[in-house]
C-alpha cells in the first residue's frame, strides 16, 4: 500500500519523509521578503517616478500588498491624531499640563484607534466610490480590486506625509501645516495620473471621476462622524 504525505498527500517512496513543511515555510518567508522589497520600492518611488509606480503595481495581483499599504497609512493616521491631540492639550495647558493629564486621563487610544479607522475607511471607500463610478456608471474597465491597489499604492504618499507631520507637530505648527498641504496636494495630483494610467476613460471625464469620488467620500465620512457624535 502506497504511504502519502498527511498533510500535503503526495505520494512518498518507501522510507521518505516529506519536505512540505520546509518548503512552505521558505515560500512564506520569500513571500514577506518580496513585500518587504515591494514596499520600499513603491515609497521611494512614488516621489521620483510615480508613472513607473503607478505602471508596474496597480495590478489585481497586488490586492494583498494593497491592504498592507493602507494598514501602515492608517496606523499612522493613527498615530498623528495622538500627536495632534498631546500637542494640543500641552498648548491649551502650557504651565499645568503634567498637572491636568495626572487629574484627567486623556483617551489617547480611543483618538488613536478613531484616526485608524477613518484613515481605513476613507481609502476603502474611495476606492468604492472610484469603481462606481468610473467601472459602472462609465464602463470602463476597472474592477473594485484595481481601484482599491490604486488608492493604497498612492496612499502611500499620505504614509510619509502623516509621519512627517506627526514629528513637526512639536516642533512647529506653521511647519507641518505646510508639509501636510503639499503632502495632500501631491497625493491628489498623483491619485489624478494613477487614474489616467490605470483606467481608459473619454480625456474629459477623468477629472469628473477624481471630484465625484472625492466629494461623495468625504460627504459619507461626515454624515458617519456626525451621527456617531
Amino acid at each position: 500500500m502506497q504511504k502519502t504525505c498527511e498533510k500535503c498527500g503526495r505520494i512518498l517512496e518507501e522510507g521518505e519523509v516529506c519536505n512540505c513543511d520546509k518548503v512552505v515555510t521558505q515560500n512564506t518567508v520569500s513571500s514577506a521578503n518580496n513585500f518587504g522589497t515591494d514596499i520600499l520600492e513603491v515609497i521611494l518611488g512614488i516621489f521620483v517616478k510615480p508613472v513607473s509606480i503607478f505602471k508596474k503595481y496597480v495590478q489585481v495581483k497586488n490586492f494583498n500588498l494593497a491592504w498592507i499599504f493602507i494598514g501602515i497609512t492608517s496606523l499612522i493616521m493613527g498615530l498623528f491624531v495622538i500627536a495632534v491631540v498631546k500637542e494640543m492639550y500641552s498648548a491649551i495647558f502650557p504651565a499645568t499640563y503634567s498637572f491636568f493629564t495626572e487629574v484627567i486621563e486623556i483617551p489617547y487610544f480611543k483618538f488613536f484607534a478613531y484616526g485608524l479607522l477613518f484613515g481605513a475607511i476613507n481609502y476603502i471607500l474611495l476606492a468604492a466610490l472610484i469603481y462606481l463610478i468610473a467601472g459602472v456608471l462609465l464602463k470602463a474597465d476597472i474592477d473594485f480590486k484595481k481601484a482599491f491597489v490604486l488608492v493604497a499604492v498612492t496612499s502611500s504618499i499620505m504614509a510619509i506625509t502623516l509621519a512627517l507631520s506627526a514629528l513637526l507637530v512639536f516642533v512647529s505648527g506653521a511647519l507641518m501645516f505646510v508639509v501636510l498641504l503639499l503632502g495632500s496636494l501631491y497625493y491628489l495630483l498623483c491619485l489624478y495620473e494613477g487614474l489616467k494610467q490605470t483606467v481608459q476613460l473619454n480625456a474629459n471625464r477623468y477629472a469628473h471621476v477624481l471630484t465625484g469620488s472625492l466629494v461623495a467620500c468625504f460627504a459619507i465620512i461626515y454624515l458617519i462622524i456626525k451621527a456617531l457624535s
